[in-house]
């Protein structure tokens, strides 16, 4: 039974032959067109792909130089704040020296205020005061005429 099939498949090639090459010739043809045109087809996606990888490549190279800059930028931004935090430190250890100054300033002028106060409220005599006795007192609270 098989036989008797492949006897009638060649019967029906050999007496059909040009029409069956025309149909491989037309399928080949086919086939070569088919693959010219998908060749052409994935030629034009690659270089598609490839114009917009570097399209990319591009802008990322831009933004790694654009993020250099801001680390330089913060890089000196940081130097800078090191700075301040440095003056700041120098401020802050002036107002500390100039607060101490300021106690003993005052720890010392406050004995001299009441000295000065209790002297310009003692009654000065009704007789009239001499040149050395005024010296005397004056040498007395530690400044001596000249």
């Amino acid at each position: 039974m098989i036989a008797n099939f492949l006897y009638r498949v060649a019967d029906y090639f050999h007496q059909n032959r040009a029409k069956v090459v025309k149909v491989l010739l037309l399928a080949v043809a086919a086939l070569l067109a088919f693959l010219l045109i998908r060749a052409g087809v994935e030629k034009w996606q690659k270089a598609r792909y490839e114009k917009h990888i570097q399209s990319l490549e591009i802008e990322v190279q831009a933004k790694e130089a654009k993020a250099l800059e801001k680390e330089r930028e913060a890089d000196a931004l940081k130097l800078a704040a090191k700075a301040k935090e440095a003056e700041v430190k120098e401020l802050e250890a002036r107002a500390e020296i100039a607060e101490t100054n300021l106690r003993n300033t005052r720890r010392i002028v406050a004995p001299l205020k009441e000295a000065y106060e209790q002297t310009r409220n003692i009654p000065l005599p009704d007789s009239p005061v001499s040149c050395a006795d005024v010296c005397r007192q004056l040498a007395g609270l530690g400044y001596p005429c000249q």
